[in-house]
């Protein structure tokens, strides 16, 4: 991972599922049509694909504006966020069809 050392290649973009994917963060499928992040990373001569679902994205970008800090975009950080603002622990429970509300708005659809 890319957590604490630069990578020498960082592209994150989303894509629309064609099938379906498990997501590196949580384990749950990305099902067929959703959007979803893939994140491709090189470093030190290794490719590494991480696929995240809309709702491990949020809390990705969550993490990463609270700490001001690279953040593991499997969420496998080892940090626990003891009291996190309202709006980001709802992230925890939102559903599969209300987490694509997010990824829509950010990919521009």
């Amino acid at each position: 991972m890319c957590d604490t050392e630069v990578c020498d290649v960082f592209n994150d973009e989303w894509r629309r599922a064609r099938k379906a994917h498990k997501c590196d963060a949580c384990g749950e499928t990305i099902r067929s049509g959703d959007l979803y992040m893939n994140i491709a990373m090189l470093l030190d001569g290794n490719w590494e694909t991480v696929k995240s679902c809309a709702r491990c994205r949020q809390m990705f970008l969550k993490i990463v504006r609270f700490t001001g800090e690279a953040a593991d975009p499997t969420l496998r950080c080892g940090e626990v966020w003891e009291d996190p603002p309202d709006h980001v622990a709802a992230l925890a429970f939102i559903l599969p069809n209300e987490a694509q509300s997010f990824a829509d708005k950010d990919h521009g659809a």
